[in-house]
């Protein structure tokens, strides 16, 4: 399945940036299940919960973390 075969008609827009960008579900939902040195970097990966694409995130100081977006 491709990215293109996930992405909801529509223009679908994340409530935040904690959401998948392809459909209404968290990437995700429990924090403390990433290992801890997914905590010591400044760009994570988890797969999407509610879809499995691989998703990525990245850590500055001024801005925070990214919104997930599907990593290339």
């Amino acid at each position: 399945m491709s990215h293109a075969d996930l992405t909801p008609p529509g223009g679908y827009v994340p409530a935040h940036g904690g959401m998948c960008p392809n459909g209404p579900h968290l990437v995700c939902a429990d924090f403390n299940a990433m290992p801890q040195r997914m905590w010591r970097t400044d760009r994570q990966h988890w797969p999407c919960e509610g879809c499995g694409v691989r998703m990525v995130r990245t850590f500055t100081p001024a801005g925070g973390w990214s919104p997930w977006q599907p990593a290339t």
